[in-house]
């Protein structure tokens, strides 16, 4: 089978729709080697190695004057030729959207919609941005064959939203990158601990400074359960609640407490979770949640929220909050710091848990996809 992929944010994402991207191709080009998988970008800004050197993967630029000057409008308005003279049978939208007119051609295609914030927290977009997602992945959604959910909660919203047939949208979940399921010995603990000055005991909160995760209610329930010897350890780029933060650390005193790491090698982040006495992520609302799956690949504990697509990557081997509940919140840090037992049950729930998310068997379910589309 010759499949395509729309394989911009494999060469233009650090992390999160780069890491689903990576982490998918390279699981099916492992998997299948007797398909061919061609991967169409508008340029290449990082990981120019990836898969370079494996005969049945094949990389493709713009071509041409015009399509080269204005790559990005190829990849969404002119890449269907390209697809056409390469014997594309399935093209795969690994990102929200698919290139105009592949509907009306013999290729079959498919979509990847990772999360419908924009439609939940509409406000928190500038108005030009929000009508390019509503065109954008309605587009998607409406011409796609059909779609990939990487939620049950993305596939209640896509339905709800978009009226689709629920045959056509498929949940199909994602892993976090191989480097959090990657053993780490006792010197890169002392090492990264020294780099970033970490103290002995912190719990570990990672994700954008935005809102929308809700890191200032992690602040007041902090402050509530009065935690002797406990720091918190923020890691994500700075972002519209920053300020916020800073303002609440600063009137309650907590300065000495609370430590923004704005910049972490990935390869640090692993070791940096397996530091943490507990990871906490009580996003309002998420597609999916990567970094919970991420603190269990380490195994550390996890406070996590009981709504939107968190609580099924937490699952039972996570301890569920309501985000909005400072108080329930801070009851959550109280019994992952001090309830020993409660930790072990976690700990012994995450190998079974992890076993949805399992990159092998995330693929041959997506190869199944593929199959089914071609056959009909």
């Amino acid at each position: 089978m010759k499949i395509g992929f729309d394989a911009k944010r494999i060469f233009y994402n650090q992390t999160g729709l780069g890491n689903y991207s990576r982490s998918l191709v390279q699981g099916l080009v492992q998997q299948y080697h007797s398909s061919e998988f061609h991967l169409y970008t508008p340029g290449v800004k990082l990981f120019p190695d990836f898969l370079s050197h494996q005969k049945n993967v094949h990389r493709h630029l713009p071509s041409g004057l015009i399509n080269s000057k204005f790559s990005s409008n190829w990849r969404s308005n002119n890449l269907v030729p390209d697809l056409i003279r390469d014997e594309i049978e399935v093209f795969h939208g690994l990102s929200n959207e698919l290139p105009k007119g592949i509907e009306t051609t013999q290729i079959k295609s498919i979509a990847t919609i990772h999360d419908l914030i924009f439609l939940h927290f509409p406000k928190q977009y500038p108005w030009l941005d929000l009508q390019i997602y509503k065109r954008k992945f309605a587009s998607a959604i409406n011409r796609a064959d059909m779609v990939i959910a990487t939620s049950q909660n993305t596939r209640k919203d896509i339905l709800s939203f978009y009226g689709c047939s629920p045959e056509k949208v498929n949940v199909v979940y994602q892993d976090c990158d191989p480097v959090f399921s990657l053993p780490i010995d006792e010197a890169k603990l002392v090492q990264v601990k020294s780099k970033y000055g970490l103290n002995q005991n912190f719990i570990l909160s990672v994700g954008t400074l935005e809102n929308r995760k809700n890191h200032l209610r992690l602040l007041q329930a902090f402050e509530q359960a009065n935690l002797k010897n406990m720091d918190i350890v923020f890691v994500g780029k700075k972002a519209d609640a920053y300020p916020e933060l800073l303002k609440f650390v600063e009137e309650k005193k907590l300065g000495s407490r609370i430590h923004f790491i704005h910049q972490v090698s990935f390869q640090d982040l692993p070791v940096i979770y397996k530091l943490a006495r507990a990871a906490v992520y009580i996003s309002t609302y998420e597609g999916f949640g990567i970094p919970v799956l991420e603190a269990m690949r380490v195994g550390t504990p996890v406070l996590a929220s009981s709504t939107s697509s968190i609580a099924e990557v937490g699952g039972k081997a996570a301890y569920l909050v309501d985000p909005t509940d400072v108080s329930a919140i801070c009851d959550g840090l109280l019994e992952l710091n001090q309830n020993e037992s409660l930790r072990e049950s976690l700990l012994q729930n995450m190998p079974a848990h992890l076993k949805q998310f399992n990159s092998t068997t995330l693929c041959q379910q997506t190869m199944l996809l593929y199959e089914s589309m071609v056959k009909q």
